[in-house]
C-alpha cells in the first residue's frame, strides 16, 4: 500500500507536470490511493473505478475529453485500463503498478487510441532504493520476453511503484527467452498452424478480452497477448512456442486432437 509520504511525492510530482500539461491521465490500483488523489484535485478532476457506476463511467470520460476545466483522468488500472478512450491527454502516469505486464499496457494504451494527434508520454513513479524499484525489473524482463517473441520493438520503460500480488499467474510468467529459442528452432510448420488455430479459437470465444468472466475463450490474464498472437497474418516459430504454452492451460476447451496437433500432449 502507499504511504503518506509516497501520496505526497506523487502529489507534487502531479502538480508539477499540470505547469506544463493541458490534461494528464493518472492511474493507481488501491482505493484509497484513488481517493486520496481525487480529493487533491477534485475542482479539476474525475475519477474512474470499480465503485463507479456504468451509467456515471461514460460522463467521466467525457468530461475529461470535452471540459477544458477537468485537467485530470484518474483511473483505477484494471476498471478504467480497457474499453476507453482518453486522447484529450497526451501524458499518463502511473503511480502504482499491477503485476501483471498485460494490464500496464492496456492501461497505458488508453491513450494511445484512433484520435490521438501527437507522441505519448508514460511515466512510471517508484522511490529509488525501494523494494518497489527491486520488483520493476521482474515485470519489465517479463514484458521483454513477450515482446521478443512477437517480434515487436522492446520500448524503453521508466519504473513504476507497488506490487500487488496477481489473482492469477499469466501463462507466460515463467517462459524464458531461452526456452523460446530452443524450442523454436525444432517447432514444425503443420504445429504452428495448429497453434494459430487454437489461439484464434479462443480469441473469437472471447470478443470482449475477458472483461465477462465466463469460462470461454482466454482469462484476464492472458487475453491481450493471446488476441495479439490469434489476429497475426501469421505466426514466426517464437510466437508459436509462445502460444502453444498459452494453449496448454486452455486444452479442455480446445479438445486432445487440436494439442496433439500443434505438438503439446502434456504439461511444461
Amino acid at each position: 500500500m502507499v504511504g503518506e509520504y509516497d501520496n505526497f511525492i506523487a502529489i507534487q510530482h502531479i502538480k508539477d507536470m499540470l505547469e506544463n500539461e493541458s490534461k494528464i491521465v493518472i492511474f493507481a490500483h488501491h482505493l484509497d490511493v484513488l481517493n486520496t488523489l481525487h480529493e487533491e484535485f477534485k475542482d479539476e478532476a474525475v475519477i474512474l473505478t470499480g465503485q463507479t457506476k456504468p451509467e456515471d463511467r461514460q460522463l467521466a470520460v467525457d468530461r475529461f475529453q470535452n471540459n477544458e476545466e477537468i485537467k485530470l483522468f484518474i483511473g483505477s488500472i484494471q476498471a478504467a485500463g480497457v474499453g476507453i478512450t482518453l486522447t484529450a491527454a497526451s501524458t499518463e502516469i502511473f503511480v502504482e503498478l499491477d503485476w501483471v505486464p498485460a494490464n500496464i499496457s492496456q492501461a497505458e494504451s488508453r491513450c494511445h487510441r484512433i484520435g490521438q494527434l501527437g507522441s505519448v508520454l508514460v511515466q512510471h513513479l517508484v522511490l529509488d532504493g525501494s523494494l518497489d524499484a527491486h520488483m520493476v525489473q521482474t515485470l519489465i524482463a517479463k514484458q521483454d520476453v513477450l515482446d521478443e517473441a512477437l517480434d515487436a520493438p522492446i520500448e524503453e520503460r521508466e519504473p513504476f511503484i507497488l506490487p500487488t500480488l496477481p489473482i492469477e499467474e499469466p501463462s507466460t510468467a515463467r517462459v524464458t527467452k531461452r526456452e523460446i529459442y530452443e524450442e523454436a528452432e525444432t517447432i514444425a510448420p503443420e504445429q504452428i498452424d495448429a497453434v494459430h488455430e487454437g489461439l484464434m479459437m479462443l480469441a473469437m470465444l472471447d470478443p470482449d478480452r475477458a472483461s465477462e468472466i465466463n469460462q470461454e475463450g482466454f482469462n484476464a490474464v492472458d487475453a491481450k497477448i493471446g488476441h495479439d498472437l490469434a489476429w497475426q497474418a501469421r505466426l514466426t516459430p517464437k510466437q508459436a512456442i509462445l502460444g502453444r504454452k498459452i494453449l496448454r492451460k486452455y486444452r479442455r476447451q480446445l479438445g486432445n486432437e487440436l494439442m496433439e496437433r500443434m505438438g503439446s500432449t502434456g504439461g511444461d
